[in-house]
């Protein structure tokens, strides 16, 4: 099995988006392919399957199989060119998300994108959001979005800062909405719920980054916490 990791978005090697790419002559089980890009450790490995003239494509993140992903589309397209010795000008990829093409006009690729028709029937132009979300879901969309709409992550040590400066905004919230402080009116406006949301956002963030599934590290948190604390503070009489 062949691996080539290439750099999206750039001219010079250790820049631009990276993602892996894996030809295969037929799909592995979906358990290999998510082990394979845990191992990887990039934003997404890309999978590909030949289909007559055209190819399928799967995207995975260290963490879940996400349902379209732009940049490593385009590392797709360029190994298909370079390495696996197609020769037409545009490739055909099928996926979760439709049909992709990506065209060659000389040293550039281009790619484009299935259509997303806005509903006319009502004021918004974004899908409404679900009744529900798992964690798995959550990790699965802010990868999506980063991809699809912000271009790329920031790295893990920036998003550190971030996720220190995010939760900075929750705790000088907090000592106004419940502590003593009194509101600034720069402060005025601001909603808790909106930023324990950018909380949680930069935290999916680095799990998805560093190939951390959520839902499986809080079950085993859990877990932890069930073994280490059920008796724990029964006799704390600051909790009666």
């Amino acid at each position: 099995m062949k691996i080539y990791q290439v750099d999206a978005f750039a001219k010079t090697l250790f820049q631009g988006n990276p993602a892996a790419v894996v030809p295969l002559e037929k799909w592995l089980p979906d358990t290999l392919m998510q082990q394979i890009a845990m191992e990887n450790n990039l934003a997404e490995t890309a999978f590909l399957v030949k289909e007559g003239e055209d190819f399928h494509i799967r995207w995975f993140t260290p963490s879940t199989e996400v349902d379209l992903c732009g940049h490593a589309t385009l590392a797709s397209a360029f190994v298909l060119h370079q390495y696996e010795g197609y020769t037409g000008d545009t490739i055909r990829f099928h996926s979760r998300s439709g049909l992709l093409t990506v065209t060659r006009n000389g040293e550039l690729l281009s790619l484009c994108f299935p259509p997303v028709m806005p509903d006319l029937t009502t004021d918004r132009t974004d899908p409404p959001p679900p009744a529900s979300l798992t964690i798995g879901k959550a990790q699965e969309l802010v990868d999506q979005w980063i991809r699809t709409t912000g271009v790329r992550y920031f790295s893990e040590l920036t998003n550190m800062a971030i996720l220190t400066e995010e939760v900075g905004e929750v705790a000088r919230l907090m000592s106004r909405l419940y502590g003593d402080q009194s509101f600034k009116e720069t402060d005025k406006g601001r909603d808790l719920a909106d930023e324990l949301a950018d909380v949680l956002w930069v935290l999916i963030c680095i799990a998805n980054q560093t190939g951390v599934g959520l839902t499986a590290a809080l079950l085993n948190n859990i877990a932890k916490k069930n073994a280490r604390d059920s008796t724990r503070h029964q006799t704390n009489a600051k909790l009666s």
